[in-house]
């Protein structure tokens, strides 16, 4: 569980929101308030944390070992790979322009990485892939990242929805 805080544009002010209220928030980015993790999940880190030992946004790791407070875990992307690191809670901020308040989350910088978007994807090699789309892809850049993260072709499976029906062609 992430410890929250709104942080008011005048330190004079009095809270407005609730700790109820606020784990109920979840801004682009920012891990969510309850961060359910079992041995073996493959995570993606959400900060830089460590670079100099591999540990940037976006690297993938699997959960050795779930601690009180952190997460012992092993990188699986292709920089560091093999290596083990500890992940601690951090305090993160939100720059979500669309939220009603600043949101300050002390949480592991983890998310569960069943899936992940073509830009988080870019630098990966993946032995399996899976890409789908319920959208055009944004431009020919995004086809081809998606498509040359896996190893080999045969290990590419594309789920398009159907385009055509919705755009009423």
């Amino acid at each position: 569980h992430s410890a929250d805080d709104a942080l008011p544009d005048n330190p004079n002010d009095q809270p407005l929101y609730t700790p109820d209220q606020l784990t109920k928030l979840q801004p682009s980015g920012m891990p969510p308030a309850k961060l359910n993790l079992k041995v073996g999940a493959v995570v993606i880190l959400l900060r830089n944390v460590a670079p100099q030992d591999g540990l940037t946004n976006g690297t993938r790791l699997k959960v050795l070992n779930l601690l009180q407070f952190s997460v012992f875990a092993e990188i699986i992307s292709e920089s560091g790979k093999g290596e083990q690191h500890f992940i601690f809670p951090m305090d993160m901020i939100s720059q979500d322009a669309v939220m009603p308040v600043i949101l300050q989350r002390r949480q592991l910088p983890l998310l569960p990485a069943y899936a992940m978007t073509i830009n988080k994807s870019q630098g990966q090699t993946l032995t399996y892939t899976g890409v789908m789309f319920y959208n055009e892809p944004f431009a020919h850049g995004q086809l081809y990242v998606a498509f040359s993260r896996g190893k080999e072709g045969k290990n590419l499976t594309v789920y398009v929805k159907d385009i055509e029906k919705r755009q009423g062609h």
